[in-house]
């Protein structure tokens, strides 16, 4: 789900295509070293977008929630799950350009039905789940 003017996107996707390319001109035995730097890009990527750390495993704690651990049909699917978390992130932004339903949806459409929309969805709502922890941690208490 690329927004418009979104470079940051453009150009992780960009690098994506060509470690793509990359890989059907290397020999067998350059993947794994390929591999290793397309984890890097990823995981460089989302923890710049998301300032958290996104594994196949879990999501890292934040300072205001526990880590969340992945279901085997996430970890399949984790991109779509970073896509859910960044949608999330955008709409509950106090700048924020769509309201976090229509962000909900609007992912949901891109990816149609089955394990990539499932994804996308617990990565919104895992996203939520955080940012709601995090705005009751800073709300000043009675007392």
């Amino acid at each position: 789900m690329t927004h418009t003017g979104d470079a940051a996107q453009q150009h992780y996707e960009a690098a994506l295509a060509g470690l793509a390319q990359v890989r059907q001109c290397l020999p067998a035995s350059e993947l794994a070293l390929l591999e290793e730097v397309r984890g890097h890009v990823e995981q460089a990527f989302w923890q710049s977008r998301l300032r958290q750390r996104v594994t196949r495993a879990s999501v890292a704690a934040t300072p205001y929630c526990r880590a969340i651990p992945l279901a085997p049909m996430q970890r399949n699917h984790v991109e779509a799950l970073r896509q859910g978390m960044l949608a999330a992130e955008r709409s509950f932004a106090e700048g924020g350009d769509v309201a976090p339903w229509n962000a909900l949806l609007y992912g949901r459409y891109q990816r149609g039905k089955g394990h990539q929309r499932e994804s996308f969805e617990c990565g919104f709502v895992m996203r939520m789940f955080q940012l709601l922890h995090e705005a009751c941690a800073e709300q000043p208490t009675d007392g």
